[in-house]
């Protein structure tokens, strides 16, 4: 890794060093990471191709492979992940039998 670079031309180096520096100014602007920020909204989420309400993924879902896709919005969806069979099960609480 220390030689890395050491067979290339000193420009060519030069060149990309100076490249690499340059995108992470320009994509670490603060203008950047606002925009990133205001439209990081999850809008709805399709699970192999379904609607998938769900806050979480289970064990079964993963297990056969899967294709996740998000759909991201400026705004939030309130809606989305609110419905009693979207919490995840808690791990602390025990079943009693009765």
């Amino acid at each position: 890794m220390i030689n890395s670079f050491k067979s290339y031309h000193p420009v060519i180096n030069f060149y990309y060093f100076f490249m690499v520096i340059l995108f992470s100014m320009f994509f670490m602007h603060p203008i950047f990471l606002i925009i990133s920020f205001v439209s990081s909204f999850i809008y709805s989420v399709y699970l192999n191709g379904k609607k998938y309400n769900k806050s979480y993924v289970t064990y079964n879902d993963l297990k056969g492979g899967m294709d996740l896709h998000f759909v991201m919005s400026a705004r939030p969806n309130y809606k989305r992940g609110t419905s009693d069979d979207a919490v995840p099960p808690s791990i602390s609480e025990k079943k009693v039998k009765e």
